[in-house]
């Protein structure tokens, strides 16, 4: 026999697609100065869904840190990004997604409907994608200011880019970072941003 849902809990979604309803934004609603910046800055960090569009299969499932704070924005440019991903998402320059997280935790590429605004071309540098045991992904500039866990929050100061954690062997280098060799593709805007 089928469980109840709660009373409070939305039934009907837009399109079919409970990701519709909501946004992070609704989230954090109501929360004001330095508590909203906070959290927005945490949505860096989700899991991308596991349906997602054809082409962009090496993000599924995975654990991010988006390291949209490590590319070197001025910072209200930064908080502008992050405000428009837990909205209604930003675009991924040079493709027809966007992406948005639209609950905490969740992360979604979507298409896009033109308004949007546009990551950065080397937004790559400071993704993170988490996997076990490995990172799938280290973007360069998430060497120096890591935020998700391991592998990345034991490296030396002396070294950047050498730790105990990361064997640098099993990853095949990009001019954005570095991919975990053997991992399932990579989508065809990861070739042209770089």
């Amino acid at each position: 026999m089928p469980r109840d849902k709660p009373a409070n809990q939305p039934t009907d979604f837009p399109e079919g697609n409970p990701w519709l309803a909501s946004t992070y934004l609704q989230y954090i609603h109501g929360l004001d100065g330095e508590l909203r910046e906070v959290c927005l800055r945490w949505v860096q960090v989700c899991r991308f869904a596991f349906q997602l569009p054809a082409g962009c299969e090496f993000f599924e499932g995975r654990l991010a840190s988006l390291g949209i704070d490590r590319l070197g924005l001025p910072d209200e440019n930064v908080l502008e990004l992050l405000e428009a991903i837990a909205g209604s998402g930003v675009r991924l320059s040079g493709t027809v997604w966007k992406l948005r997280v639209a609950r905490p935790w969740c992360a979604l590429l979507e298409p896009t409907s033109g308004d949007e605004p546009v990551l950065p071309t080397h937004w790559l540098e400071g993704l993170e994608l988490h996997g076990k045991p490995h990172s799938l992904w280290i973007g360069r500039r998430a060497l120096k200011h890591p935020l998700c866990p391991s592998p990345c929050d034991e490296l030396q100061e002396a070294a950047p880019g050498a730790s105990k954690e990361i064997d640098w062997s099993a990853y095949e280098p990009h001019p954005a970072g570095w991919k975990l060799r053997d991992t399932f593709g990579w989508p065809n805007f990861m070739e042209t941003s770089a």
